[in-house]
């Protein structure tokens, strides 16, 4: 978002512990809406509107990732994506509550990529090249290993 944020510890007398933003008006905003989003998904309590939310954002773009494929995108306990958004500078959330195009195999759940133009395009390209790797792999009854930046591990 560009910009910085500080864990606040709690006091000793208990006061509750927070978090600092700093930066300019609009890079505050961005932090807001992915703190929200992070603390709501931890918690497991993310909402449609949500997703409505981040959908009518001007900074977001989203793509529709086959099922079969969201664990691969996701990597071992979400390192993937993890890996994808600290490269991109981006953040990225599943919205694992509704299935879209229910009439294509399985459906689809869709993946927002929040940030910066030329960052966010970057990263969904890559998104695109996961979900394609894993597709052909699957198509070809082949085991695709975990995505790195210069593609997947095949055998």
């Amino acid at each position: 978002s560009g910009c910085r944020l500080r864990m606040v510890r709690p006091q000793p007398r208990g006061d509750l512990a927070g978090v600092e933003l700093r930066g300019g008006p609009a890079n505050r905003e961005v932090a807001r809406v992915v703190v929200r989003l992070t603390l709501a998904q931890r918690m497991k309590k993310l909402k449609k509107s949500d997703f409505d939310e981040l959908a009518a954002r001007d900074d977001v773009l989203h793509l529709d990732v086959p099922r079969e494929c969201v664990s691969y995108c996701m990597g071992p306990k979400g390192v993937t994506m993890r890996d994808l958004m600290q490269r991109h500078e981006v953040f990225i959330v599943f919205d694992d509550n509704t299935i879209r195009n229910p009439d294509d195999d399985r459906g689809t759940k869709r993946s927002y990529v929040l940030g910066r133009r030329g960052k966010r395009d970057a990263c969904l390209a890559e998104m695109v090249r996961v979900v394609a790797a894993r597709q052909e792999a699957a198509k070809n009854d082949r085991f695709v290993g975990p995505w790195t930046p210069d593609g997947p591990s095949s055998d």
